[in-house]
């Protein structure tokens, strides 16, 4: 998914952003071709929320926009992602 010499800080946030999602469209979604996909969120130590995509959601990266969430630690890289249709400054 990255260049030669490419790393996570070198890109922007709507650049990481389109990576994460066209990674998870080939490597997850169209490599595997599951019919359904699960998520487990835990919430505490007692609750969960769970969902499926039936079938997967295929996302198209030119679709959304990305922001930085201030969250990261140490070299890390939070983004938080939103489709085009919400306001261009969410968090802060």
């Amino acid at each position: 998914m990255f260049q030669p010499g490419e790393t996570i800080v070198d890109l922007t946030a709507d650049e990481l952003g389109a990576k994460v999602l066209q990674y998870y469209n080939e490597r997850i979604v169209e490599r595997y071709q599951w019919n359904v996909i699960s998520f487990l969120l835990r919430l505490n130590s007692q609750e969960f929320i769970y969902w499926e995509d039936r079938p997967p959601a295929i996302y198209n990266p030119s679709d959304y926009w990305w922001q930085e969430s201030g969250r990261a630690t140490g070299n890390n890289r939070n983004i938080n992602g939103f489709p085009h249709s919400t306001a261009t400054t969410v968090l802060g």
